[in-house]
């Protein structure tokens, strides 16, 4: 499942958490595996030590990916 976002990366990581939990899971279900935040800014050191926090802390299986409309292509998540 993924969320996709146009702003900086920070405030996509901000502004999707919430929502692609509450799709994936709201009202007690689970419909995803994986979770996709998605932003057309390339993630900072910060965003990707943001990111595994949450995935090592607790336990989230979210990722952030970025796609370059310049290049037209979607990257790996972080």
């Amino acid at each position: 499942m993924a969320e996709v976002k146009t702003m900086s990366s920070k405030r996509s990581i901000r502004e999707a958490l919430g929502q692609i939990l509450e799709y994936a899971h709201y009202p007690n279900v689970q419909l995803a595996e994986k979770l996709f935040i998605i932003s057309p800014e390339k993630p900072d050191e910060k965003d990707k030590a943001y990111m595994k926090l949450l995935r090592d802390k607790y336990n989230l299986p979210i990722w952030f990916r970025w796609y370059s409309f310049s290049e037209n292509k979607l990257y790996e998540g972080v």
